[in-house]
């Protein structure tokens, strides 16, 4: 086997949708996420920001605040887009911007940890 046949980078690059599914029921509630994932270069690249921007604040104090907040942008630069069914908003709004994504990731912890926990798990982007 040639493990060059192993880069499974493109089928990440494309992303997988993730059906946000209501914490208590377990039932669909309306919203997909597209996020990409962890060897794609849109994730890598989103890494690799946040630590840039973490080397900024040389003589800032890490705190629990911060790393919390470093990983929603993390999510929101990693999420590719969003879709909802018909009569479903967030904020009034259908369209996906980054700081949409921060607000709701922040906002809806239920939604940040179901996409979270796709968006790092290799297996799930391979296809075939």
């Amino acid at each position: 086997m040639d493990l060059a046949s192993l880069d499974f980078q493109k089928d990440q690059e494309d992303g997988i949708p993730v059906d946000i599914v209501h914490p208590k029921t377990g039932d669909r509630i309306g919203l997909k996420i597209w996020v990409a994932g962890p060897d794609s270069e849109r994730q890598r690249k989103a890494r690799r920001a946040i630590v840039n921007e973490r080397l900024q604040l040389r003589n800032q104090k890490v705190t629990a605040e911060l790393l919390e907040n470093e990983g929603v942008k993390l999510l929101a630069r990693t999420t590719i887009k969003w879709e909802f069914d018909d009569g479903m908003t967030f904020e009034g709004k259908t369209e996906w911007n980054e700081k949409a994504a921060e607000r709701m990731f922040t906002m809806l912890p239920f939604v940040f940890d179901q996409v979270n926990s796709v968006a790092g798990e290799r297996a799930g982007f391979i296809k075939g």
